[in-house]
């Protein structure tokens, strides 16, 4: 084994400590590859191969012109239960937070009609927000929900909102089961500029079936960055 394989490897090795225990924070810039050739008497080659391990394992990033980041934690949410991105990113002690894009009544169409059972088409809110952690978009999604079930909603809607809390305290919503489906996916252009994922193009659609017996009640389809999410599913056998 060559002294430079020896030296790659304890390089990624020191400044991956250096970053999972937080002396290096989110988004912090890192030293310069002249720095850090400098600071462990390395050829740049050397520290190349160490930073590009530290990129493809998602530990840090680059933005050209500017420089290697560190990059943003990632959350792993539970999938064995209906996750609430407003308490999950809470409990990491992040802020969440959203922006909402729109808020309005349409009528059910065709897909929406076949997408939540319904056999005719209804009044249904639909919600377009962002969704943040720390001031940083991770999630695009667009909500429905039927209006005879949710009347008034729009009154207690704002920035910031824990949804669910609303829904639970103003009209005891409890949903029964819900579904989740996942797939990979390329983010296009405008889920980029939207999500401001310059540096990641890789993302995860989702879409969300909540019901009350047989009904759905709400119906949620979302875009969310591929470099931010964990998901976890536990087994009993």
């Amino acid at each position: 084994m060559s002294v430079k394989i020896v030296m790659h490897t304890k390089i990624y090795n020191e400044l991956k400590t250096l970053i999972t225990n937080g002396h290096l924070k989110e988004n912090d810039k890192l030293l310069t590859e002249e720095q850090l050739c400098e600071q462990y008497n390395v050829s740049r080659i050397t520290i190349r191969r160490a930073l590009k391990d530290l990129e493809e394992e998602g530990l840090i990033y680059k933005i050209r012109g500017k420089g290697t980041f560190i990059s943003p934690s990632v959350i792993v949410q539970n999938k064995n239960t209906l996750t609430k991105f407003y308490d999950d990113i809470k409990k990491t002690g992040k802020i969440p937070s959203s922006k909402i894009l729109s808020l309005k009544i349409i009528y059910s169409d065709e897909e929406l009609n076949k997408k939540m059972s319904l056999k005719r088409s209804i009044e249904l809110y639909e919600i377009i927000w962002i969704r943040y952690i720390d001031k940083e978009p991770v999630i695009y999604e667009k909500l429905y929900y039927p209006v005879y079930k949710f009347s008034g909603l729009e009154k207690y809607l704002e920035e910031n909102i824990n949804l669910y809390e609303v829904l639970q305290k103003k009209y005891k919503f409890t949903a029964g089961k819900g579904i989740e489906f996942f797939k990979p996916c390329l983010l296009s252009e405008e889920e980029i500029k939207l999500l401001k994922g310059n540096k990641i193009k890789i993302g995860m659609k989702l879409e969300k079936k909540l019901y009350d017996g047989e009904e759905v009640i709400e119906y949620t389809l979302a875009t969310i960055r591929g470099d931010r999410f964990l998901y976890q599913i536990e087994y009993k056998l």
